[in-house]
Formats: structure tokens, sequence, C-alpha cells
């Protein structure tokens, strides 16, 4: 049954219907141990155990070890061979002046030179990496084949090519190319590692009020993912879908069964689009657990578990980079690691890559190169947009109500945007990374809600981390809890430009008469509920029209006069304005809150979803109900 007796071993300690199918790795044994958590979780902890005294009896009778042998190069003679052609082609693309391409071909040739690396796949140090046990693929080809390529003090690919390994020895030109790469990494290593800590206490204070407080919270919201996307899975139905019935728990065999009824998208429950009330969850919006397939208690932190869980891998992508020296790669515009996290939930006004949205109604007139390379879109305005839309596009000198987008020559034209084309505001003119500022600016909260929680999603993936979604979506909700109201009716305690939380604007929508109008004749009116991803608030404009019509939104209920703009405020600007004056003492600025809270006399629930309060006030713990402290 099993074709070798390792695999004969472990297959005993697993329930006999989770057969070991391959070789076991480490993803592989994560996978496999999942499965045991999900379908058999009272034989979970017997299983791990005695899956560690199987390893510690076998560790003691055959140590793997890095011996002279294991720093020999492998298949020499084709990397030798591997070296010279692309020497070559580097030589002919430096006559052609054309460095796009350069990057391009060093970065084949770094992963022509992994893949002969572990061709062997015998020795020891190949099959301590090629198992996850230690070590990575780049460190060990870069020791014993080639670094192939280094990086410069600024992260940018040196265009020179290393023809031996660090084992080999170097010559004083390559010694000082690599010593540049190495010194910074270390030094980056020294000074990163504190970094993830401070991100790892922003998300911790954030999400702490995210407590399971509730079965169900009684949404009828969700967002739409793909059918064949597996972050479906665990999660309960938003609504009715072919046969089966809202709150329905997506099974595989569920996603299989929409798959052969031509289901491309699904409305799924979720913690983005959660009501819990001051900043809780209800069980049906988080779905079961991930790993253990059960589902949260009342009670249960859910925003504590997400910190733990994107915390971990941030330190260890900065660890990665202390102890090792990564491959010099070509990255398109994806953002990576820390920074690169860093980078999109804070929003600079500096920001690299920045994709450019439209920002207004019309048509493009002419696409046409740029003075400093690139291309510049001319747009003719149709029809009028607010002004604070209109940041990034330059009026035109020589023709009224023309606009002037100008696309870096980093980034290319988005796919439809041709001479003609109907162009609106937040729609892609060109590739790069999303800035929530934009995003914030020219569409509606629940928009931006949902390009965020992608664009960390899509973070950890470009960086190797697969995470849960729902981890995202939860951070999402807690990060951009705010709108700024820019016409509202009279009668509300609130006047235009102030910025007040997304709970309190439904409170006060709450309150204003609305009506119910089919949704195709709801263009131009206001949102006065939430309806899919979309929220409270949300103008329907030619976009979310189509978005309505095309996920069969039949009726929607609009107030009059009221007008709304999502806001973007850094993580840390977030943290630190939460309702309750004790909670916000959890993290910085402790003298300025206590001083503005004695001011202002303002009072605090120590029987919240924040347990900060109920710490520091010591009597009372636990005497909350619905998950409260």
């Amino acid at each position: 049954m099993y074709p070798t007796f390792a695999q004969y071993l472990i297959g005993k300690i697993l329930p006999s219907d989770i057969p070991v199918q391959r070789q076991i790795d480490k993803p592989y044994l994560k996978e496999l141990l999942t499965d045991v958590a999900r379908r058999y979780p009272d034989r979970y902890d017997n299983v791990v155990s005695d899956l560690k005294r199987l390893a510690d009896h076998l560790s003691t009778m055959e140590a793997l070890t890095i011996g002279l042998d294991e720093i020999d190069v492998p298949n020499k003679a084709k990397r030798d061979k591997i070296i010279t052609k692309y020497q070559g082609i580097l030589e002919k693309d430096k006559k052609l002046g054309n460095k796009t391409q350069t990057l391009q071909h060093l970065g084949d040739l770094q992963h022509e030179l992994a893949v002969n690396d572990l061709s062997n796949g015998k020795d020891d140090a190949t099959v301590m990496v090629m198992s996850s046990l230690t070590g990575k693929k780049g460190q060990l080809m870069k020791m014993r084949t080639s670094p192939g390529v280094v990086i410069d003090t600024k992260g940018d690919i040196v265009p020179e090519i290393f023809p031996k390994s660090y084992a080999q020895g170097m010559d004083p030109l390559h010694f000082w190319l690599g010593a540049t790469e190495s010194r910074k990494n270390v030094a980056e290593g020294q000074v990163n590692t504190a970094k993830p800590g401070e991100l790892n206490k922003v998300f911790s204070n954030l999400l702490a009020s995210s407590v399971v407080g509730a079965e169900d919270c009684g949404t009828q919201q969700g967002i739409l993912l793909a059918t064949r996307d597996d972050s479906i899975i665990d999660r309960y139905l938003a609504r009715n879908t072919l046969g089966y019935k809202r709150n329905t728990l997506i099974t595989p065999d569920v996603q299989q069964a929409l798959l052969r009824a031509g289901c491309k998208d699904v409305l799924v429950r979720s913690p983005q689009t959660c009501h819990g009330r001051g900043g809780s969850v209800c069980q049906m919006c988080m779905g079961l657990r991930p790993g253990t397939g059960k589902k949260y208690e009342i009670g249960d932190n859910a925003g504590m578990i997400t910190a733990g869980n994107i915390g971990e891998p941030l330190t260890q992508m900065a660890l990665s980079s202390k102890h090792s020296t990564s491959l010099a790669q070509v990255h398109g515009d994806e953002l990576r690691g820390e920074k690169g996290l860093r980078q999109f939930i804070e929003s600079s006004h500096i920001y690299p890559n920045r994709k450019v949205l439209c920002e207004v109604i019309g048509v493009v007139q002419r696409i046409m190169p740029g003075e400093r390379g690139g291309k510049v879109i001319v747009i003719r305005q149709t029809r009028p947009v607010p002004k604070r839309y209109v940041v990034i596009g330059r009026k035109s000198k020589t023709m009224r109500d023309y606009w002037e987008y100008y696309i870096p020559p980093q980034l290319k034209l988005a796919d439809g945007v041709e001479q003609g084309a109907e162009v609106w505001p937040g729609m892609e003119l060109s590739t790069g990374t999303d800035n929530l500022r934009d995003v914030a600016r020219l569409r509606n909260l629940g928009f931006m809600r949902s390009v965020a929680a992608q664009g960390m999603y899509d973070v950890y993936k470009n960086t190797g981390v697969k995470m849960d979604r729902r981890h995202f979506e939860l951070i999402a909700r807690a990060a951009h809890p705010y709108v700024k109201i820019v016409n509202i009716p009279r009668g509300f305690d609130v006047v235009p430009g102030e910025t007040v939380s997304y709970a309190d604007l439904c409170k006060k929508v709450d309150q204003m008469p609305k009506r119910t109008v089919q949704t195709s004749m709801a263009l131009g009116k206001v949102l006065g509920e939430g309806v899919l991803n979309l929220t409270v608030g949300t103008e329907i404009d030619a976009q979310v029209l189509k978005y309505l019509a095309d996920n069969d939104v039949k009726s929607v209920k609009v107030v009059d006069g009221l007008e709304i703009e999502a806001v973007m405020a850094p993580l840390t600007r977030v943290v630190n304005n939460s309702d309750n004056w004790l909670a916000r003492l959890n993290h910085r600025y402790i003298k300025s809150g206590l001083t503005n809270a004695s001011a202002l006399g303002e009072k605090a629930d120590i029987h919240g979803y924040n347990a900060v309060g109920s710490y520091a006030y010591g009597a009372e713990m636990g005497h909350g109900d619905e998950g409260r402290y």
C-alpha cells in the first residue's frame, strides 16, 4: 500500500481513511493534520503526539547534517553552460539598451540555476531543503552553485552574473558586489525585526473588540467570491443559491455542486459585512475556524486570533532577511512582505507604482506619448462629478472639459483603456497597486473595504504565505470604520464636513424616511441599506447600478439628501479613536488620552467587547453577556 517504510509508519498513526499519498514534506504534513483536525478533532492531540514521538525516535537513528560533500557544485557542467548562455544574452541586452528585458533574463537565470541545483535530490542538504525541514532553495543555491546575481543597497538588481559560488571562492569584483548585498541584509535584519512587533501591537489593539458576541447578527449582506475560490469553504451562504438556502454551510461537496450547476460567483457571509454590535462579530459571519472545522464559541476573541495568525508570518519575513541573502528577483507591481503591507495600510502620499484611477465621467479621446516617457490619456468629460474627486488629473490647457492623466513608464494601460472607451470615477486606467486614499475618494466604503481585504491577502500571497482570507476581511472592517458627512438633511446632530463612525451613520440613517425603488430606477439615488458588500450611503452611479443588476438585486431602499465620503486613515490613527476612552489607553498617546477624557468627562463601558476597560476596573470581569467582558 505504501511505497516507502517511512510512509507506512506515518500511515499507521493517521486514521485509516486519511492515507499518505505522496512524499511527506512540511506543507503536506500540515495538510494531513488539518484533515485530521476537521474530521477527527477528538483524536488530533494523540495523532500529533504520536507523530512527534516517531520523529524523536527516528532522528536519533540517522541524523541529517551538512558536510563538505554537500557544498560541492551539483551538475557543475550544466551550471557552467547556463551561466555562459546568459552571459551572451546579457551582452546582447546591453547593446540594445533594453533594461526591462535584461532584468527579465536575469530572473530567468536564477530560476534555471535553482532548478539545476536541486535536480539530484539525494544529498542531505537537498533533502532538508526539499522537505521544508530547514533552509531555503535560494540559500542553498547561492552557497554551492552561484548567487546568479545580487541586489545593491537600493534593492535593484546588479547587471553582473556571478560565475562561481561562495563555496568555490570569488574574484575581487564579485566579492565586493556580493558584500554589498550581505551587509544590507544583515543591517536590515537587525532593524526590521522590531518593525513586525510594532505592527503586531497595532493589529492587536485594532482588533481587540472583535469578539464573537452572537450566533447570527441578522445581516443580509455578504461578499462575492468566485465559486472556484477555496476561500468560500467553511463559510455560510448569504442568500439562497441554486437550491441551497441562505446560511447553508459551504463544504467541498456544496462547492462542486455549485460548479456543476454553472454558478460562477457566490455571495457568502463575511466578517467584513457583519453587523455585530460594538465591533463584535457573529458566528455565522465568521464561519468555521480555520484548521479545526469547528464553530467559534460565544466569547472567543476572533480579532486576537487574527492578529496572532497574521503577525507571526510578518516576524518570519523579517527573520528571513536577517539570516539569508534572498534571491534577487524581478518583481512586478506586487507589494510584498512587511514593507509592502505597511505601504498598503498606511497609503502614504508618496506611493510607488500607484495605480492610476479615472476621476471623471467621460470618453477617452486619445492616448499619446508622454514627455518623460510613459503615456498621457486625454479624456473628454461628459457629466459633472464632485470637485473632491479630481486630484491627479490635469486640466487641458487648450480644450475645455478635457482632462489629462499621466501613466508612468513602469506601468501599463489597463485592459479596455483605448480611444473611444467610456470611463468613470474609480475605473482603472493603468496597472499598479491600489492606493486606498484614491479608492476612498472615488468609491464607496464597502468597495474600499473589499479592496483593502484583497490587497492585504495579496501581499501575503506574493510573499509566499497563504492565509485565510477572513482574517483580512475582519481587519478591513475594523481598519476602515469612518465616513465623512458631505451633506445630510437638517435635524441631525452632525454637520457637513464632520467625520463619524459608520456605525453612527447607520443609526442616523435608520431615523431617516426610506422608500423602496426598483433597481432599474435607482440611478443617482443613495442607498439607505447595506446591499451585497455595498455600505449605507453609497451613491448609485452607472457602475453600481450595473453591479446590482448583474447580481440579481431587484430593488433597494434609498434615502434623500444624504452624501458621504469614505475616509482612509492610517491604522495607527484608527487604533486611538475608539469610543471607549479606557480602550484608547492600550497602545500610545496615553497622556493625551487621559487629558482629553478628563476634560470632556467621558465614560467607559467596562462590560463592552474591549477587554481593556474590564482589566482596568478589575472587579467585575466576566459579568457581561453575549461574549462581553
